[in-house]
């Protein structure tokens, strides 16, 4: 790993380059994550939103401005209501937040140990740091109606503070799990083939609108690979009417 990509895992206080590099590397990249994840963000979104505002959750939020890019999105742009809690528990990015990004709530608390009912959960590059993933999305499937995640996919040499490589086989097995893709980013490091992937999880909907949201999400990144089950086994597992809130 270069100096340069090694600094981008450091927590911005420990660098010397303070809110300079946080405000000129950190969030750049971060954003380009948001920007290749946001079409499956609005896809979902659309699925389950109903008469009130949909409730999202970041987890892993960091600095919030990707949070705050999910809200601008959907709210001013994309016509979806929707209020956006970013879950991180370093209180400097809070600090960071709360000034720069007041559109959004964000909170140092476990996602779990909260009290707020929420629809959705967005999470970037946050699973890999997970010991049992599989649990961890499973318990955010206790709680929410669909999850979107990113992920680096087979990581070759897991970078610090990472303990699993997601692969094909691991995806496949999170709870859930009905749409997958593989692609390129720019926002991550060239060498090793570096590719990441996003992924969607749900509880069971209506088959009919499971295979209009799949078909949309593949025409979003057509030409990615494709992570997924056979469409018998996805549409039996996928079914939005049911998780359609009413008024």
């Amino acid at each position: 790993m270069t100096e340069a990509a090694d600094i981008l895992f450091k927590p911005y206080e420990d660098t010397g380059a303070g809110i300079e590099w946080l405000e000129e590397t950190f969030i750049p990249q971060s954003m380009i994550f948001y920007a290749q994840l946001m079409p499956v963000v609005y896809q979902c979104a659309l699925s389950i939103r109903g008469a009130e505002p949909l409730k999202i959750a970041d987890i892993g939020a960091a600095h919030g401005a990707g949070s705050n890019f999910i809200h601008n999105m959907l709210n001013n742009l994309l016509g979806v209501a929707s209020e956006i809690t970013a879950f991180e528990m370093q209180p400097r990015y809070k600090r960071y937040a709360d000034a720069k990004f007041p559109a959004i709530r964000f909170k140092t608390v476990d996602f779990f140990d909260d009290a707020d009912r929420y629809d959705m959960v967005v999470s970037s590059h946050t699973l890999e740091h997970m010991a049992d993933p599989r649990a961890f999305v499973s318990r955010v499937m206790d709680r929410v109606h669909c999850a979107v995640f990113y992920v680096l996919y087979r990581e070759q040499k897991l970078i610090p503070g990472h303990v699993v490589s997601f692969d094909d086989e691991l995806i496949l097995s999170m709870p859930g799990f009905v749409w997958g893709r593989v692609f390129k980013s720019v926002g991550w490091r060239t060498e090793q083939d570096a590719r990441v992937a996003a992924f969607v999880c749900a509880k069971p909907l209506d088959p009919d609108a499971a295979k209009k949201l799949a078909e949309t999400l593949d025409s979003e990144f057509a030409g990615s690979p494709v992570i997924r089950r056979g469409l018998a086994d996805r549409l039996a597992a996928f079914m939005p009417r049911a998780l359609r809130r009413t008024a």
